[in-house]
């Protein structure tokens, strides 16, 4: 589709703007508009005053000089609210001060609200939970409706530990610590159970990790399933643990997930492997310089590095390697999810994407970076709204790419989850381009 920016100039009163109708009903004088055929998808407001912009959570007003951007539809998409129109909206769990950014999904449904708290914090009950919470973006879950708010990510603050709490599920009671040195996060499930936050657990309960008791008496990021089991921790002691035939040590303060049944999903930082050499399906797998394991539900090996810092092999059904996963692990110790995110990330957020796939022979192709907004796998190219990170499956026809898959992801960029934390894989097939 063509866009077209058009500037239109008053000459007669030799003013830079125009009178404009938004498909949200509002007249508002624009100094530009950026436009798909007859709809317009962006317009900077103009004139001296903020114009009024009727949003699905009501009139909000739009600084001179900021845009307002919109959906092909006509469904309002972002605006910015300035410090000094900054009003009071009350919610199903509070009042927050909106100030900033407000996005929108197509539905209506807010997908991020920011919020300025004059005195810093301030509470919101979330599955009748009430929480502190401090300045910054409220992330939402796409309800699908203007009246119904779903909170997905929360952010929080406390540099002197002026609040905490206790919080109660099927894993057992933790005490809440917010960080007193960086902004941390609430996150959430859309019925309001909490997801994960930095918790400390009582140390009469502890985690089961393959039927033995371990236990997490520190202050870190704890995550839990919907159910309230526990799917991320890191333990304050070492385990010795047995999975799919390895054994191997995990040591103290290094990070592990796991599955819904308790088996261990992965591991990085693992030690003592033995044996050093396994078979998957009719592969032989080198385990020998290995320090990151991963596992299928089952328990059996589905993943693992090579010692470098940097890499992660995910692995076919027959043990033959399927992509190579490139991460960061001092940048960010979580990296299974490889969330891109904004200002708040995910708990389990990491500079991670895949570096390249390999075909069922074993030939390997690349993902290179080309440009900023798009990316080259080998020769061919995916398209220009797809990244490296998001391409979850590449099709091959006689060792040749000709389609891919990605992972589906939220309007900025966030991956959608299941139930067990993993990113969900669109399964529409997307063609290469030469």
């Amino acid at each position: 589709m063509k866009k077209l920016i058009v500037g239109t100039m008053l000459a007669a009163i030799c003013a830079s703007v125009f009178a404009l109708t938004l498909p949200t009903g509002d007249n508002v004088r624009a100094s530009d508009t950026k436009m798909d055929g007859d709809k317009i998808l962006e317009v900077r407001i103009g004139g001296e005053k903020p114009a009024n912009i009727t949003t699905p959570l009501g009139v909000f007003a739009a600084k001179s000089g900021y845009k307002v951007s919109f959906y092909p539809s006509g469904a309002l998409k972002h605006l910015w609210v300035d410090y000094a129109d900054a009003k009071i909206l009350s919610t199903p769990f509070g009042d927050i001060r909106v100030q900033g950014d407000m996005y929108f999904y197509e539905s209506g449904s807010p997908a991020k609200i920011g919020v300025n708290a004059e005195d810093d914090f301030y509470k919101i009950t979330i599955g009748g939970v009430e929480y502190t919470a401090y300045d910054g973006d409220i992330y939402f879950y796409d309800s699908g409706s203007k009246d119904s708010l779903l909170p997905m990510r929360v952010p929080y603050k406390d540099g002197d530990f002026k609040f905490k709490f206790e919080y109660k599920n099927k894993s057992g009671t933790f005490t809440m610590y917010p960080n007193k040195n960086a902004y941390s996060v609430y996150e959430f499930f859309p019925d309001g159970t909490l997801r994960g936050a930095e918790l400390k657990s009582s140390p009469d309960d502890p985690v089961i990790v393959n039927g033995s008791e371990v236990y997490i008496k520190g202050q870190e990021s704890i995550e839990f399933f919907q159910d309230g089991s526990i799917s991320y921790f890191s333990p304050d002691e070492l385990i010795q643990a047995e999975q799919g035939g390895i054994k191997f040590t995990i040591p103290a303060g290094n990070n592990v997930w796991l599955h819904k049944n308790g088996k261990i999903r992965a591991v990085i930082g693992a030690s003592n492997i033995n044996p050093k050499s396994i078979t998957v399906g009719k592969t032989q797998c080198d385990l020998s310089s290995a320090d990151v394991l991963l596992f299928d539900e089952n328990g059996n090996l589905a993943g693992y590095n090579d010692g470098g810092d940097t890499s992660v092999f995910d692995l076919y059904s027959d043990g033959k390697i399927k992509r190579n996963l490139r991460y960061d692990l001092y940048a960010s110790k979580r990296f299974i999810e490889s969330f891109p995110s904004n200002e708040h990330p995910h708990l389990s957020y990491n500079e991670s994407y895949v570096y390249s796939f390999f075909s069922p022979a074993g030939e390997e192709w690349y993902v290179k970076e080309n440009g900023i907004e798009s990316y080259e796998y080998g020769r061919y190219k995916i398209q220009s709204d797809d990244f490296g990170s998001y391409i979850a499956n590449v099709v091959f026809e006689k060792e040749t790419p000709t389609e891919y898959t990605t992972f589906k992801h939220d309007l900025f960029g966030n991956y959608i989850l299941d139930e067990y934390g993993r990113p969900i894989e669109d399964t529409t097939k997307k063609k290469f381009t030469k």
